[in-house]
């Protein structure tokens, strides 16, 4: 495989965008998503099970709550922000937690 002299970026490839709120959702998903190396992360989680590389960055997920607020306004407009409630949401978290 050819090496490059420079790191690939979000544009090497198709990117689907989402946004995610709930308790605990960025260490929730970053815990789905696995250790940053995917040579590294354990079976199970995202990169674990379909990345092999450390650089080659799978998936990303924001690391803090102003990292997240920046990183949304990169790709969604206010107005493009939906919010809904999922029907199976009172069997998934009790009220109030």
């Amino acid at each position: 495989m050819p090496s490059t002299s420079r790191s690939p970026s979000i544009t090497a490839s198709p990117v689907v965008a989402t946004v995610f709120q709930g308790p605990e959702v960025i260490r929730v998903v970053r815990d789905m998503l696995g250790a940053t190396s995917g040579l590294k992360a354990a079976p199970g989680t995202i990169r674990g099970d379909f990345s092999s590389s450390r650089q080659m960055n799978l998936v990303h997920a924001s690391d803090s709550p102003e990292s997240a607020t920046r990183e949304i306004a990169i790709y969604f407009k206010p107005d493009e922000i939906l919010s809904w409630d999922a029907t199976l949401g009172c069997w998934l978290q009790a009220p109030g937690e």
